[in-house]
This record gives structure tokens, sequence and C-alpha cells, in this order.
């Protein structure tokens, strides 16, 4: 399977949101409600090293396309939930509006 490097930002300063589904991640909320606030997206690959990988990377295009990787290769899931809590505070969790656009993730706060 190759993985995409180079990850493109969105959301705030260049950030991007992210996922896993499939590759092991805690799931994350499908959508968003309209009672839910944006916060702000998420440093991809801030987030892989900080987790001990090398880099993020992009295996399937859909929201579940999102992996860390690392410098061997290897691919391992994401935990939005956990990387939006970090991040934006412990009140946050991710959600993506379009699954077909592995860029759509964001955090949000009800």
């Amino acid at each position: 399977m190759t993985v995409v490097g180079a990850v493109l930002g969105i959301g705030l300063s260049g950030s991007v949101a992210f996922a896993a589904g499939d590759n092991g991640a805690v799931a994350a909320r499908p959508g968003v409600t309209v009672d839910s606030s944006y916060v702000g997206g998420l440093p991809l690959d801030d987030w892989c090293q900080r987790t001990g990988h090398a880099r993020s990377g992009i295996v399937r295009w859909d929201v579940y396309g999102w992996v860390c990787v690392d410098h061997d290769g290897r691919q391992s899931g994401i935990d939005l939930n956990a990387a939006c809590r970090t991040y934006w505070g412990s009140d946050t969790y991710a959600a993506y509006t379009n699954y077909y656009d592995p860029y759509s993730w964001g955090c949000y706060r009800d």
C-alpha cells in the first residue's frame, strides 16, 4: 500500500484534521450537529511525531485514510478524539463533514 506524504493543511494556521478508522484508531463522530462549534484543525505531522512516529500519511482517499507512519514504513491508526483533547481541550471531539474528503476532519465542541 502506498502512503501519500506531504500533508496539505486546512483549518487554522496550516493545521489539518485526520482519521484512521480501519487502521486501529478510536472512532470519532461521523458528523457535526447544529449545536457543534468548530474550534480548529490538528497539526497532523506534529501529532504523529509526538506519539513516536515519523510523519502522517494518507493510505485511502476518505476520512479513514489517515495514518501515522514509522521510519520503517509501518502504519498506525490515529486516535482523533485524543488528538483533539490534547490540542483544543478536554471537552472537544473529532468529527468530519464529508466522508469522501480526508481533509474534512476538525475538532468541535458542543
